[in-house]
């Protein structure tokens, strides 16, 4: 690996298996002290997309040209996600539709997010990073195939995340 790129692809790494790692935890405290619940079952099932950040790390150690795609298609997902949820929100509270008050705390966190999901992205789009892994993709091409795959991933997700609803509710029940 390039020694300049070796850290901080590394560092991207290590932090997603921490970050990912934390959040199982978490999850499993929660479940452990008030149950496994609906609630927690359907957060944890629509957070799932998070374990995709386990292969992603693996890959990104190992300096693996898929490890690239999987990680910047996860990111590019889940910043069209939080984007998309952040204006559904926000909007829905500013109308009405939603009646609880404005957080401008949440809504920095929110944004916060997003440009750290940004930041990853540029990052894996820089010309260096993708040399290193072999992308001979570029420009609008690059773009155009990334946008669309994150989509696809959203879409497949969406509705693996309405089967999982749908078959742990009648359980829970």
């Amino acid at each position: 690996m390039d020694r300049p790129l070796k850290i901080p692809l590394n560092l991207l790494a290590v932090f997603q298996l921490v970050f990912v790692t934390a959040f199982l935890i978490y999850y499993l405290y929660i479940g452990i002290q008030w149950g496994f619940g609906e609630r927690l079952i359907l957060l944890m099932a629509s957070d799932g997309i998070y374990l995709l950040l386990i292969l992603s790390s693996i890959g990104l150690f190992m300096g693996k040209n898929w490890s690239w795609w999987l990680t910047i298609i996860v990111y590019t997902k889940l910043l069209i996600a939080k984007a998309v949820t952040l204006i559904a929100e926000t909007s829905m509270i500013f109308s009405g539709i939603i009646v609880e008050d404005f957080q401008i705390e949440s809504f920095i966190l929110e944004v916060f997010i997003l440009f750290m999901y940004s930041i990853v992205i540029f990052f894996l789009s820089l010309p260096m990073v993708r040399s290193f892994f072999s992308i001979q993709w570029k420009g609008k091409k690059l773009v155009f195939l990334v946008n669309v795959s994150a989509l696809i991933v959203y879409m497949l997700y969406f509705i693996v995340v309405v089967f999982i609803i749908s078959w742990v509710q009648p359980i829970l029940y």
